[in-house]
C-alpha cells in the first residue's frame, strides 16, 4: 500500500489532493492547524 503525506489537508487543494490519494486506494495522513472539524468531516 502506498502512503501520502498531505500538509494543510482540510482546506482547498490540500484538501482535494486527500481526496484524490484516497479515492486511488492511498493510505492518507493529513495535517491540519486549527480545523479540525473539516480533518474528520
Amino acid at each position: 500500500m502506498r502512503h501520502a503525506l498531505i500538509t494543510a489537508g482540510t482546506k482547498g487543494l490540500g484538501r482535494k489532493m486527500t481526496e484524490y490519494f484516497l479515492k486511488n486506494g492511498y493510505s492518507v495522513t493529513a495535517t491540519y492547524r486549527s480545523d479540525k472539524i473539516r480533518l474528520i468531516s
